[in-house]
């Protein structure tokens, strides 16, 4: 009965063993894992504020961009207008009749003119016969 009694010692002694073993190289795997987590985390903690500063510039510079885009579609779209008017006769008949508006004015202002100077010389002339015909 001792010797069944020596082998269940031994039995669990070899068990206790192979826990004990067992466990410490579980325990420190899990301290390998816990140190790998901890050195990816800083990194992921390092790398990300360098990025998500450059996703705010990024953005910041895309905002000016659609700014700026939108200016250009504005201006071709004015450019648009400026084309379809022409094409539809709109802008030469708007710059011919501002030009006979403006010729008529011009016509209207040397007939004018020539008519005060036709006068004038008229008086000198009537004055100069005036002043023969007292001689």
């Amino acid at each position: 009965m001792t010797a069944l009694l020596v082998t269940v010692v031994v039995l669990l002694s070899v068990t206790l063993i192979t826990l004990v073993v067992g466990l410490a190289l579980y325990f420190r795997r899990l301290s390998n894992a816990t140190r790998e987590i901890e050195d990816t985390l800083r990194t992921i903690r390092e790398n990300l504020i360098p990025i998500t500063e450059d996703a705010r510039r990024v953005l910041r510079h895309t905002d000016s961009l659609i700014v700026d885009a939108r200016a250009q579609v504005d201006k071709i779209g004015r450019a648009t207008q400026s084309l379809q008017n022409i094409l539809d006769g709109r802008t030469i008949t708007n710059v011919a009749e501002r030009a006979v508006s403006t010729s008529r004015t011009t016509l209207a202002s040397v007939v004018q003119s020539l008519r005060e100077g036709l006068r004038s010389f008229k008086r000198t002339g009537y004055q100069s016969k005036e002043d023969a015909g007292d001689e």
